[in-house]
């Protein structure tokens, strides 16, 4: 039994009244003077102090709570009890309590209590009962606690925080029972409450507790209930639970559980309630739960528990509530649930199972059953399943809502439900009128039927459902008037708080809202008393008795046809919050006495015909616009619609401009009416001449346009072949007997009787093709089949819709699709079948459909497409037959042969499959009909001209093809979800043959693959549509060209006109008479001559561009072509001339790119599409052949520019049209373009990485993402190789190596060096970086004195013995777009400072901090990250360790050199685009990205891109793993959208790497500036081979080239969305060169680019996901280079070099667009003595292995490593 909530703290006080004689009764007692006086100071301190203590007392048992003890004595007795729960005291507890040293009972539950928890509390040592439970208490534990004699203690539903203190069950061995629910503490539960032997009661609900199961629960073993519902809790359930033996009741629902249910249930032998839902277990139950006899109350709900429900109801003798729903749970509903007599609450919603078309019958012995929730099931006759729950006489909710019954509700009146309370059946597909059996149901409260199809009107007794407080009839087809009786509903009319629901129940239910959001209440009465009509069809005015419905919460009726006025009496509903009359045709005011519904929180009138003011008072003021919009004429504080009216004229004394230029307007007035009046003379010219040219494109295309005239004809052909038949009328009826043994014959005689004698018949109905509604073919129907079909069945099987199940024992299934049936593109096929007959019914005729006895040739058909006067189609000219050309195309469209050969059905289950064969044979006469039309229409696009493309575009054509291509594939999607479960459901019949299911499979396999056809037609209809689309721009734009040029031409006529005015006008100003300026008008004259010069250049320009660039092509052509015949020195001095100009890097504007790259880049990529004109058609990602894919290098096409070009360059590109015309012209040069805009995409978008399930990475330490950060370290620690400080510090090894994390931890541990020894040999190379002349800085924003207070303390925790963590006193920079408080995130920049500020540190850093890292400062990098060398003239350019003419890559370039140089441990980077790996490349460390979503970014520049990560920067693997394990944790967003399994890391204290298989793309991974770096990795590679069993895999990895372009879309967008702001308000001007071209390109970019770009990064996600089917990682170089030389010109003004741009990003952009892990290793170092690095892609959330694998890698390359040539030991010892 249920263990009551407060069953223990009652049972104290009754204790202390046993033990105590007259301890209630003590009337004739006085209390203690001092007692009283301190109780009497305590209730004055309180702000509601109780007035009955006013007064001289005598004695205290009659005052209200207080009770006093019996004393046997004469000294007066005192106080030892105090019950002042629920009081409604206010005020603050602090110290104000009294001192009664004898207290033993304290209740101060339920009031206003304010404050923390006073210290005379835990000064009370007699206390034993201590209830402040449903008070405003706050604040954290005391530190020290002692109640030695506790025995209860509640203090739930208040507002303590922090952790549960250690202290608090130290001293408290007695207590028993222990309440802390509902309060907001964090962290684990502390082991000290082991400590609480006594323990019965423990109830932790809805905290923030986290981590794993408290170990020390499972010593309690007098533990009788434990609660821990709502909290973090993550891992197993340990089965160690099963030592409480004593348990009753056992919550641990809504954690983060994961894992098998143990088995440990038989142990449990007293649990009688165990509640595990919203947890993440998996697998099936355990035998001993389902077989436990205890157990009442068993709760599963929303896990991941498969396999089909197997509770024992015979051994589970106790079991009354069980909740299965939200699960995986497969199969039937048990039939052993009969067994369960007790049961009372049943729910098994939203599960796989196939509900049966009946409930079993063994709920009719359920008579206890009063709740059934069977949600989103395939639940079908509803009327049975009714009929079956009536013998349930106390059934009181009934949820079967989303169950898609599509069937009559039943009117059936002796269906009585008598104790029914909640019927909740909405979005199932019902049709018909409410049923008359609710009208008893008397105790209705909630009743839904939404979503539904219900018709007529509303019944006026559903206002004698007195009970009834929620109506829900929205989204129905009910007619009529808003009944009066709605208003005689007497739980609404009830005012005041009384109310009469019954809540002794509770049922969690998911409400669906019309908006399509599904709610979820776990409490039926949590609902809102409603009344809901919308969406339906009502008429006339709303009622005004409405307005008597006082407790109505929410009131909708848009969506109808209501009229007349809103009525004034609507102001009674004095509770209403939620008002919704929109979408209706209501006239009038809205009255102004609504302003008095105080609670009204939204309000929507819009869309009527409303008009005058609206009430500007009560909430009405803030409600928005679109609340009254699109009314007659509604009038507010705003004008809601359109201003009518104009602004009065001003009068005012003529200006100067009016009289002085009055000649020159009317002048110019004059001109403008020439020029339009000869741009339209011209105009029609033009036109004029464009007709001749089309006429005569026409003429000389005459065959073509003949050829299109007759296909146009021959596709209106429809074949419609004349079959006698016996059944005249408006449809076509045939019947056939099958004997069994092939044979049949027609019969003469419609009766549908079933075959007998082991015959069968079939019985077909054709119902006509024409402009006929769906009522009207069900007319036809029930003609033909009534009788003996029942009118359900014909509904069923003329419905629109997919469809299949048993009605009325007969199986039925349907595949009809909405449309006009008139169309050749709305197919209807149904069947009933039983087991000797089986009914048809088809819209129109279905070829191949029937059978005939005449074996005649294909010919047979010609005759219903040829005149009479061709007999058969066919016309003898000498020994041939001679058919015309639409017979035969028609011909070809038929998949298939005439009737004649159908092969004969021998059975039942041959006719069935030949039924559904020929209905797929008709849907591939059409898919094949449509791809001829298509080739036909290609083929006239070839040939026509002007005419034809504007005739096609004129009958939209294309876009109505497209639409009958969507109903096509809308009837191949009924197929493929009906025709299995016809398969599923035959294959239980006994004569159903088990070839026919091989069949039917093969069949369902056919209707997919031409699902696919389909589609892909659907494809190239989009694409032809797009090349007529960007045809007539083309003509429309060149036409407005030439107007425009002709407009523009004439300017300057205007002009001199207007001149002409002022001169011959007398205009005072021009001085006509003034000799001096006689040739004033001549000058007007040249000037206008050279404006219309100046006009004509503009226009000429683009076509002298073309004229030149096609020149220069011709040239080159021309050399190439005579190359071959000069002589071999003549060829050599060129060769040596090109590759001097190629070299030069002097001149900015040589490009280092061969020629042809677009081409080359075109031929790469026919491997994965196709080219139709200008446009290239992607095939879908599946269908890729990859063993055809070629890898093409490819040179990225722009200026490298530096120093004063750039200067230049950035003026010309930021030019309003010529910027753009060069960003064009690049952007098309590199196939961004033809990538962008020219090309059909099959995938949908994915706007972030969407991974599908990994599997658990093997030999691995779970890591408590919820967690202290200083304990995932510490975990960390547990995976690492025992440290030997004799190895690390040994002074005698003369190879170079980087202290490691644990380094410092043993130095400082050992106090051989303080933190602060350090933080000043680091603060006085920072301060020596910073003066260097050219600046060269490492940190941007540095402060000494912060870093020396943190050091300081740092060295104090470390003396005092207790550093915080591993990290503790660890030196970590920060990239400065991260935020580090109190520092500003400058992000490079000169002035984000100024407009953004930083008031708290980022996620990642603040976890770091916690850890005792100290933060020496904000590290150098590329400004705002874009840009891959680091270089940033604002600050210094960072330089290489390694070598100080050389980048050191970006964007974290600070970090990455930092760590190189010694000066820190680790810093922290982010990386978008590389900008972590690329510089820890360089720089010769390791630097980890992270699986997109595994650490939180918010804190960061850009916290909301797809594609950036922050990630640590170390100088070994080991020191990435602390870091990362401190780091890591997902954002609360990013948890519920991408779901990450928990982190973890690899074990390598046991060296096993294992055989691992490597991806590499060999020509890929050779494509690299410098042989060095191939080689290197190979080395590598080889060794792993060698060592770690290792297998390379050869792979190949697509569209290459399409992945840049999509992450440079992806990328820039983001940024540009994020900077946009800021720029838009002049800002841009401040950045530095080379970003200001970045944005320019980034604004470039519109939002179709961006939409295509993750239809890209979508593909490219199929790609990868399916070679890590094949490998484990991706092995790539991490650069194509190594570090780039800095030229001297690009340290004042910065440089763009795509070129290396391009070489240091070549290997990296797949982990960023689509959020793979990735990680760089150095591995070596090239001829220069620069460092190499070797990248390592892995799978999802594969950080694990990812880690593992560096490791090994690092290990390998575990030789000497070079000392950079800029190195600083601060740890030295000496």
């Amino acid at each position: 039994m249920d263990v009551p909530r407060r069953s223990l703290l009652s049972s104290m006080i009754m204790i202390l009244s046993i033990a105590q004689p007259g301890f209630l009764n003590c009337q004739s007692l006085e209390c203690n003077l001092d007692d009283f006086e301190a109780l009497n100071a305590f209730h004055k301190q309180l702000d509601d102090p109780i007035n009955a203590w006013d007064g001289p007392i005598a004695g205290c048992c009659h005052r209200t709570g207080v009770i006093c003890e019996n004393s046997t004595t004469l000294f007066p007795s005192k106080v030892i009890g105090l019950d002042l729960g629920s009081r409604k005291l206010r005020g603050f507890m602090a110290d104000s309590l009294p001192n009664l040293d004898q207290l033993r009972f304290l209740n101060l539950s339920n009031n206003l209590l304010r404050g923390s928890l006073p210290v005379k509390l835990f000064q009370m040592q007699n206390l034993q009962v201590l209830d402040l439970s449903h008070n405003y208490l706050y604040g954290s534990f005391h530190a020290n606690i002692s109640l030695p004699s506790m025995k209860s203690l509640n203090i739930s539903n208040n507002k303590f925080d922090g952790p549960v203190e250690a202290s608090l069950c130290h001293n408290s061995s007695n207590i028993e029972a222990l309440d802390l629910s509902n309060n907001y503490f964090s962290g684990e539960v502390p082991s000290s409450i082991a400590n609480c032997s006594s323990l019965q009661q423990l109830i932790l609900n809805a905290n923030g507790l986290s981590g794993t199961l408290p170990e020390a629960i499972f010593e309690l073993h007098n533990l009788k209930e434990l609660q821990l519902q709502r909290n973090g809790f993550s891992g197993q359930l340990d089965a160690r639970i099963g030592k409480l033996a004593y348990l009753v009741k056992l919550d641990i629902s809504d954690n983060r559980l994961s894992g098998a249910i143990p088995d440990i249930f038989m142990r449990l032998a007293k649990l009688d309630h165990f509640a595990a839902g919203s947890n993440n277990f998996s697998g099936p139950p355990p035998y001993s739960l389902v077989n436990s006899p205890s157990i009442s109350s068993l709760y599963l709900g929303n896990n991941s528990l498969t396999g089909p429900i197997s509770i024992n109801c015979s051994a589970m003798i106790r079991i009354t509530h069980l909740d299965l729903h939200s699960n995986a749970f497969d199969g039937w509903i048990p039939a052993e649930i009969s067994a369960c007599h007790h049961l009372t609450y049943l729910s098994l919603g939203r599960n796989q199972m196939m509900l049966p078309s009946e409930l079993p019958s063994g709920f009719r012995s359920l008579k206890a059953l009063r709740h059934l929730l069977l949600t989103e099931g395939s639940l079908v006759n509803f009327h049975a399943a009714l009929q079956t729950l009536q013998h349930s006489g106390n059934l009181t909710t009934l949820i079967m809502n989303q169950n898609f019954m599509d069937e009559e509700i039943p009117q059936d009146p002796d269906l009585q439900f008598p104790m029914l309370k909640t019927l909740v059946i909405a979005n199932s597909q019902l049709r018909g009128s409410l049923p008359l059996w609710l009208r008893g149901c008397t105790k209705l409260q909630v009743l839904d039927l939404s979503w539904n199809r219900l018709s007529g009107t509303i019944p006026a007794w559903i206002g004698g459902l007195s009970h009834l407080f929620y109506l829900d009839l929205s989204l129905n087809s009910l007619t009529g008037g808003i009944q009066e009786s709605l208003a005689e509903i007497v739980i609404l009319r009830s005012h005041g708080n009384s109310s009469i629901i019954d809540s002794s129940s509770v049922v969690s239910i998911y409400y669906q809202t019309p908006g399509g959001r599904s709610l979820k209440y776990n409490d039926i009465w949590s609902l809102p008393p409603t009344l809901d009509l919308s969406s339906n069809m009502l008429t006339g005015p709303i009622i005004s008795g409405l307005g008597n419905l006082g407790q109505l919460h929410m009131l909708r009726l848009q969506n109808n046809c209501l009229s007349g006025v809103i009525p004034d009496t609507l102001s009674g509903m004095e509770n209403l919050e939620h008002m919704d009359l929109s979408h209706n045709n209501l006239s009038g005011k809205i009255p102004s006495s609504l302003i008095r519904l105080n609670f009204l929180s939204y309000f929507n009138v819009s869309f009527n015909r409303l008009e005058g003011a609206i009430p500007s008072g009560g909430q009405f003021i803030t409600f928005p616009a679109s609340s009254f919009m699109e009314n007659k004429d509604l009038r507010g504080p705003l004008d809601w619609n359109h201003y009518q009216g104009s602004l009065p004229a001003e009068e005012e004394e003529m200006s100067f401009m009016d009289q002085f230029m009055l000649p020159f307007v009317v002048g110019a007035a004059v001109g403008m009416v020439l020029t339009v009046g000869f741009c339209f003379v011209s105009g029609w010219i033009m036109n004029h001449k464009a007709m001749d040219l089309d006429q005569v494109d026409l003429i000389s295309n005459s065959e073509a346009n003949e050829l299109y005239q007759e296909s146009s004809t021959s596709s209106l052909l429809q074949m419609s072949r004349f079959n006698p038949t016996h059944f005249p009328g408006a449809v076509k009826r045939k019947a056939y007997t099958f004997d069994g043994h092939g044979r049949f014959s027609e019969k003469t005689s419609w009766d549908l009787v079933q075959g007998t004698g082991g015959k069968f018949c079939w019985y077909h109905v054709e119902l006509p093709k024409g402009s006929h509604t769906l009522s009207e073919s069900a007319k036809h129907l029930i003609n033909a089949l009534c009788p003996p079909l029942k009118l359900q069945d014909i509904l069923s099987l003329v419905s629109n819709g997919p469809f299949c199940g048993h009605v009325d024992g007969a199986l039925i299934f349907r595949v009809n699709s909405p449309g006009p049936p008139s169309s050749d593109f709305t197919f209807r096929i149904a069947a009933r079948i039983m087991e000797s007959s089986v009914i048809t019914v088809s819209l129109g005729r279905v070829p191949r459909l029937g059978f005939s006895n005449v074996g005649e040739s294909l010919l047979y058909e010609v005759p219903t497409l040829e005149t009479p006067s061709f007999a058969r189609g066919e016309r003898k000219e000498g020994q041939g037959i001679v058919i015309k050309d639409h017979v035969l195309e028609f011909f070809l469209t038929m998949n298939h042969s005439e009737e004649a050969d159908n092969p004969v059905p021998k059975s039942i289950s041959n006719l069935v499959v030949h039924i559904i064969d020929t209905h797929v044979d008709h849907l591939q006469d059409v898919v094949t009909k449509l791809e001829m039309d298509l080739d036909t229409v290609e083929l006239e696009l070839d040939r026509g001209g002007f005419a034809l493309k504007k005739q096609m575009l004129d009958d939209r054509r294309f876009p109505k093809m497209h639409l009958d291509l969507q109903r096509l594939l809308q009837v191949i999607a009924h197929g493929e979800q009906v025709f299995p479960r016809v398969k599923e459901k035959c294959s239980s019949k006994t004569w159903f043959a088990s070839e026919d299911i091989v069949s039917m499979d093969e069949l369902i396999g056919r209707l997919r693959r031409l699902k696919e056809n389909v589609g892909f037609i659907a494809n190239r209809v989009t694409a032809i549509q797009a090349s007529l689309d960007s045809w007539q721009a083309e003509q429309i734009n060149r036409k407005l060209y030439y107007l425009s040029f002709l407009s523009i031409v004439f300017l300057p006529l205007s002009i001199i006109t207007g001149v002409f005015g002022m001169n011959v006008g007398g205009v005072p100003w021009t001085e006509q008479k003034n000799p001096e300026l006689k040739d004033g008008f001549s000058n007007v004259m040249l000037l206008c001559v050279g404006m219309l010069l100046l006009v004509l250049l503009c226009f000429i320009f683009p076509s002298m561009y073309n004229c030149l660039t096609s020149w220069k092509s011709r040239k080159a052509r021309a050399w190439k072509g005579i190359s071959y015949h000069v002589p071999g020195f003549v060829r050599k001095l060129a060769h040596i001339a090109d590759l001097f100009l190629k070299n030069r890097s002097e001149n900015p504007f040589i490009m280092a790119v061969r020629p042809g790259a677009e081409e080359i880049g075109k031929k790469s990529r026919k491997s994965t599409s196709f080219e139709m004109g200008k446009k290239r058609i992607m095939q879908p990602a599946k269908d890729i052949d990859l063993s055809a894919v070629k890898y093409e290098h490819e040179d990225i096409q722009a200026p490298h520019l530096t120093g004063l070009t750039l200067k230049l360059f950035i003026k010309i590109i930021e030019a309003p049209l010529i910027g753009q015309a060069i960003i064009h012209h690049l952007k098309k040069k590199n196939g961004m373009v033809e990538t962008l805009r020219n090309t059909v995409i099959p995938e949908p978008p994915m706007f972030k990485p969407e991974f599908p399930p990994q599997d658990p990475e093997p030999n691995t330490l779970l890591l408590d993402e919820d967690g202290k950060p200083e304990d995932r370290v510490e975990t960390a620690l547990k995976c690492l190789p025992e440290y030997n400080p004799a190895v690390s510090l040994n002074s005698e090894l003369n190879e170079f190596r980087y202290w490691k994390i644990r380094d410092f931890a043993y130095i400082y541990r050992s106090k051989l060096v303080t933190p602060s020894v350090v933080a000043e040999r680091i603060i006085a190379i920072i301060e020596d970086f910073n003066h260097k002349k050219p600046p060269q800085p490492l940190l941007i924003t540095f402060d000494a004195e912060e870093v020396r207070k943190q050091a300081t303390a740092s060295t104090k925790r470390f003396e005092e013995g207790r550093p915080l963590s591993m990290l503790d006193g660890i030196f970590v920079a920060i990239k400065d777009d991260i935020g580090l408080y109190p520092f500003i995130a400058k992000s490079a920049t000169t002035w984000i400072d100024e407009v953004r500020t930083t008031n708290a540190d980022a996620v990642s850093v603040s976890r770091l901090r916690s850890c005792g890292v100290i933060f020496v400062g904000k590290a150098n990098m590329h400004e705002v990250g874009m840009g891959t060398t680091g270089n940033n003239p604002n600050y210094g350019t960072t330089r290489n360790p390694h070598a100080s003419d050389r980048y050191t890559g970006g964007s974290s370039s600070g970090p990455a050199a930092i760590v190189a140089c010694g000066l820190c441990s680790a810093a922290l980077g982010t990386d978008g685009g590389g900008s972590i790996r690329i510089p820890s490349s360089l720089c010769g460390v390791v630097g980890l990205k992270t699986t997109y979503g595994r650490t939180d970014i918010t804190g960061s520049l850009c916290d909301s891109g797809t594609v950036e990560i922050i990630g640590p920067i170390t100088s070994s693997v080991e020191d990435v793993m602390l870091i990362y394990a401190a780091i890591l944790g997902s954002s609360p967003a990013e948890r519920i959208s991408l779901r990450p399994p928990p982190p973890c890391l690899p074990n390598l204290t046991t060296n096993e790497t294992g055989p691992l298989r490597l991806g590499k793309y060999t020509e890929w991974f050779n494509d690299v500036h410098s042989t060095d770096i191939s080689d290197k990795c190979e080395d590598i590679l080889n060794q792993l081979i060698k060592t770690h069993g290792c297998e390379v895999v050869e792979i190949v990895i697509p569209e290459l080239h399409e992945m840049r372009t999509a992450h440079l879309v992806t990328i820039g967008s983001e940024a540009l969305s994020s900077l946009n702001p800021d720029c838009e308000d002049g800002k841009d001007v401040r950045m530095t060169y080379d970003v200001r071209i970045n944005m320019a390109l980034f604004r470039s970019f519109g939002a179709s680019d961006y939409v295509a770009a993750q239809r890209l990064r979508r593909r490219l996600m199929h790609y990868h996901m399916e070679i890590f089917k094949k490998v484990d990682f991706i092995v790539t170089p991490t650069t194509g280079m190594t570090a780039p030389k800095i030229p001297r010109s690009a340290l004042n003004f910065g440089e763009t070099n795509i070129q290396v741009t391009g070489y240091l990003m070549r290997f990296i952009l797949a982990a960023n667009l689509l959020g793979l892990p990735a990680i760089s290793v150095p591995v070596g170092y090239d001829k220069e003595g620069l460092p190499i690095g070797l990248q390592l892609i892995g799978r999802p959330w594969g950080e694990a292995s990812l880690l593992r694998l560096a490791s090994a890698v690092e290990e390998l390359c575990g030789g000497p490593r070079k000392q950079p040539s800029s190195f600083y030991d601060v740890l030295k010892t000496d």
